[in-house]
């Protein structure tokens, strides 16, 4: 190089590095976050599944005490079970369950 020519460059390195180290900056962004998005939706999978599991053992407890002395079951109070509890209440075809009573829930 001659020493009048160095005025005349351009750095183009710089600007490359720049966004050469900006996309693997956002690469790594999006595998560390996959896991953790990933790691949420199982949570909700299991506590859905949970609550489902709940729900059908508060029902299968009650066609068992109703199948065992219909007469006198008339609720089955709050059991607890793996993660949350269930209670059920037991009517007749003449009375009517209020609109969004839960049977079921999870702790």
């Amino acid at each position: 190089m001659m020493p009048g020519r160095l005025n005349e460059e351009r750095g183009i390195i710089l600007p490359l590095v720049l966004v050469f180290t900006l996309i693997l900056m956002i690469t790594g962004f999006v595998f560390v976050s996959l896991p953790v998005q990933e790691n949420r939706l199982v949570r909700r999978e299991i506590i859905k599944r949970q609550a489902f599991y709940l729900a059908e053992s508060g029902v299968e407890d009650a066609r068992v005490k109703l199948g065992q002395d219909w007469y006198d079951c008339t609720s089955i109070d709050t059991t607890p079970l793996g993660a949350g509890t269930y209670n059920a209440d037991i009517y007749t075809t003449d009375t009517a369950r209020l609109p969004g009573q839960n049977l079921s829930s999870l702790s």
